[in-house]
């Protein structure tokens, strides 16, 4: 935490109101910047617009539809946006979808224009307050600008977070389907521009989802504004043990489960997308079981890849560090099932600065009696690997970061950008890489995640979720001041931009706070765990 010390004590004493005022400018200018984005930064950029615009539409067509009913994004689910009604229990039937999706679509073909324009602050104060929308009130709260940029169509408006387009003829695809007592929003995504694919049910996402719900519902913590007030009323110590013992519990109850079957299965493979906490929660899992009586070794999949001088090129000629092929698949297995035989192995490890696997004839591994093997990597969960091992003798972990917080009742945060924020604080401190790197190779990773990830993480036995209700105001300390430093790039200043604005509606909180053995000091330092 060093690199971080004096900005920390900075900030921690810098007047709030004033830093807020400050970021708003700095982002605000810097969202006017005029830019030619590149192709896989317009393709992103024209996705969000548009499935932000079709967010908006669904909650103007459900106010004119349901009347006094208010509707709610609850989250990110397969290729849309998960909503259901404000009150839980009242249900949505398949007429009222169908009904709703029509009026989506009378929306897109009316003559009547999208509005993208500004309103005084102080004005639209009032209109919130007659809605009786608290939490965009908590929000205006720290949005001090005098004016506030706002969308606009016949009857509803309200407050521009996100990118989104006034422009409805670039509203090519969507679909609404009904969902246990809910929506699904589906749009046009990077795999499937044209909708082609049919929606497909995630029944161990969803329930991670069910989860998040009864873990906000424990907090008493849903909005932005809700954790604000929790620092604010210097209650956020409670609310962070409550948050760091969920954690706790979950781990014990997957930990008792293994222990259960060993010694039937000796390996547990974890994966999930990047900055999901993959390696402190396989440190933690691996104390939770020795309270039970069981040793584990920790092994990375990274400390297998090929040397770099080997690694398969892509169409483009350049080396896709997401793809399984960087991992030496044979060595890895062969040495795999002589661990399950009773063999000896030797330690590996990857050296990332020369692009070189070596082996430590020096340190040989083996499993004891009462000893297993934890597998941490973003391809713990492919066929390729698992089923070579033998899925009888693993279990499957799948661990991502689903925040357990929305803006409001109609924005949500993106867990990418909580991911992605993650992974700046970690790429600068313990990567020694700026931030412009860090934003400029997170579309690629996001790609590889698509394509080596998501498409396996319902083939688990347990899934875990990482996030942490009170780590955005943590990470705002670290993040803001980086992100300030990204100059240069035009669109990468923007994408900056856009995340400062995004933090700026947060109050902050000392990293002194954090646990030592939280899964947020694998990202910020100072764990009592070894990397």
């Amino acid at each position: 935490m060093s690199r971080f010390r004096g900005l920390v004590r900075q900030l921690l004493h810098e007047d709030l109101s004033s830093l807020i005022g400050r970021l708003n400018v700095e982002g605000e200018q810097l969202q006017k910047i005029d830019r030619k984005e590149s192709k896989i930064m317009v393709t992103r950029k024209h996705l969000r617009k548009t499935q932000n615009t079709l967010s908006f539409l669904l909650v103007a067509a459900y106010g004119e539809i349901m009347e006094d009913r208010e509707i709610a994004i609850v989250h990110s689910f397969g290729d849309g946006y998960f909503f259901r009604d404000k009150d839980i229990k009242f249900k949505l039937d398949t007429e009222v979808v169908t009904k709703l999706k029509n009026k989506i679509q009378e929306y897109i073909e009316d003559e009547e224009k999208i509005e993208k324009t500004i309103m005084k602050r102080t004005q639209l104060v009032e209109i919130f307050k007659k809605k009786s929308w608290e939490h965009k009130l908590g929000i205006l709260n720290t949005w001090r600008a005098e004016y506030i940029p706002i969308l606009k169509f016949k009857h509803h408006l309200d407050y521009i977070i996100e990118p989104v387009t006034p422009k409805k003829h670039l509203i090519t695809f969507f679909d609404l389907k009904p969902f246990h007592g809910g929506i699904v929003l589906r749009f046009p995504t990077l795999g499937d521009p044209q909708m082609k694919k049919p929606f497909s049910d995630r029944p161990k996402l969803f329930e991670l989802i069910q989860e998040r719900d009864v873990w906000a519902e424990l907090l008493d913590t849903a909005y932005i504004d809700e954790l604000n007030d929790h620092i604010y009323t210097k209650k956020i110590d409670r609310l962070k043990w409550v948050a760091e013992g969920l954690h706790g519990k979950k781990l014990r109850t997957i930990a008792s489960k293994i222990a259960e079957s060993f010694p039937s299965r000796r390996i547990v493979s974890i994966a999930g997308p990047s900055s999901s906490g993959k390696t402190t929660f396989a440190k933690r899992l691996s104390i939770d079981l020795a309270v039970l009586g069981l040793k584990a070794r920790v092994l990375s999949l990274d400390d297998y890849f090929v040397d770099v001088e080997d690694m398969t090129l892509d169409k483009n000629g350049e080396r896709d560090y997401e793809d399984i092929s960087v991992v030496n698949l044979k060595l890895l297995i062969k040495r795999l099932k002589d661990l399950l035989d009773g063999e000896k192995i030797p330690e590996r490890c990857f050296d990332f600065v020369n692009g070189v696997g070596t082996d430590n004839f020096e340190k040989m591994w083996s499993l004891g009696e009462k000893e297993l093997l934890i597998i941490e990597g973003i391809h713990g969960l492919n066929p390729k690997f698992t089923s070579k091992v033998g899925d009888k003798n693993i279990w499957k972990i799948y661990v991502s970061a689903l925040t357990q917080l929305n803006i409001d009742i109609h924005h949500r945060i993106s867990t990418s950008d909580c991911r992605l924020l993650r992974r700046i604080i970690r790429d600068y401190q313990f990567r020694g890489w700026n931030p412009k790197e860090t934003l400029k190779m997170w579309g690629n990773v996001r790609k590889g995640e698509e394509k080596n990830i998501f498409p396996y993480q319902e083939l688990t036995d347990f899934t875990f979720n990482t996030s942490l209700v009170y780590e955005l105001p943590v990470i705002s300390i670290y993040v803001r001041q980086l992100l300030a430093q990204v100059k240069g790039d035009k669109e990468l200043r923007v994408e900056a931009a856009r995340l400062m604005k995004f933090l700026s509606f947060f109050f902050l909180l000392s990293p002194e706070r954090v646990p030592g053995i939280s899964i947020l000091r694998e990202f910020i330092g100072n764990s009592d765990f070894r990397y």
